[in-house]
């Protein structure tokens, strides 16, 4: 991030104002820009917004961060932002009335903010989480998966939830304030936010290539999506299986179904998986690593399917196989 301070003893609210529009103006609709504000807040009238206050404790000229919002949801030519407010009554930001009715993957303007839009925010706590969290998210130790390229926001506004409840409990005397963040519909499917790349995340093209499976085919990829693929989701051994699974594969001999059965942790899932993945023409130059090293060769096969069935209707399933064969 290219990061600008402004930490100005005096800083009045038209002046602000003026920065926060300055650096929206100085980027696109493709950019991505975070603002961090530490200052006073005020309602509007009849709650419906918030202003952020300069050192003038003004209101003349000062940021109505509703209005920012609407302007980044509805103005073509700003980039998505992502409000981090430590201010008070800085959760009715994430409350304004027109915001449920955007669905979230055009939703452009993201709010965390230090409390509930009926309370006040104390001593900066929001800010120290802020920090502790960057500095957490930075060393790797909020959790994501290296195979998940952006940190999520909800665990970025969960962990700074988190770390402000340890700071109200660790003063008696302390406040409490309840982070508020923006609203999501749990019916949406939630965007890719990139505000907060995951420093050790690797690329992993299967994580890409899932969404455009099949339903009934994706799950057999996933372990090789959340294992380390140069030391997980590889087969060794089974030789005598796969080669005889290989073979039945190429039609070379006239026995016209296979089972495959054992215990648990037998491998069965394993030995499927190397098969589908070198078998199936999608999946094989996206999962090489699951099948290169095996020394049966198992041919690619242009008209193939499989489903993953565990828990799914004979319906269900036949449905799968029509679709990847494209008989429906």
């Amino acid at each position: 991030y290219q990061t600008t301070v402004r930490a100005d003893t005096r800083l009045d609210s038209a002046t602000l104002e003026s920065v926060i529009r300055e650096h929206m103006a100085g980027m696109d609709a493709a950019g991505l820009l975070v603002v961090h504000v530490l200052t006073h807040g005020r309602l509007t009238a009849g709650a419906a917004s918030v202003i952020l206050l300069g050192s003038d404790e003004t209101d003349n000229g000062a940021p109505d961060v509703g209005q920012w919002l609407d302007k980044v949801q509805n103005q073509t030519n700003l980039p998505t932002t992502l409000f981090l407010l430590d201010v008070c009554y800085s959760g009715q930001a994430a409350r304004l009335t027109w915001q449920p009715a955007v669905r979230v993957a055009q939703t452009r303007g993201w709010v965390i903010a230090a409390c509930r839009g009926d309370q006040a925010a104390y001593e900066g706590r929001f800010t120290t989480a802020v920090t502790h969290v960057l500095k957490n998210l930075a060393a790797g130790e909020l959790g994501v998966h290296w195979s998940v390229e952006h940190v999520p926001l909800d665990v970025v506004a969960k962990a700074i939830q988190r770390e402000v409840n340890q700071l109200v409990r660790a003063d008696e005397n302390a406040r409490a304030q309840q982070v508020t963040a923006s609203l999501v519909d749990i019916s949406d499917e939630f965007p890719d936010l990139p505000f907060f790349p995951n420093p050790g995340y690797r690329d992993n093209p299967l994580a890409r290539l899932r969404d455009r499976l099949d339903p009934g085919l994706a799950p057999v990829v996933d372990d090789l999506i959340v294992s380390d693929p140069e030391v997980d989701g590889q087969l060794f051994g089974r030789n005598k299986e796969l080669t005889r699974l290989a073979q039945w594969m190429s039609a070379q001999d006239d026995v016209p179904l296979q089972v495959v059965t054992g215990g648990p942790g037998a491998g069965k899932s394993a030995l499927l998986r190397v098969l589908v993945c070198a078998a199936h023409p999608v999946l094989r130059p996206h999962a090489e690593l699951a099948w290169r090293r095996i020394s049966q060769q198992v041919p690619r096969m242009d008209k193939f399917a499989a489903v993953h069935a565990r828990g799914l209707e004979l319906r269900v399933i036949v449905q799968s196989l029509a679709r990847q064969l494209g008989l429906t």
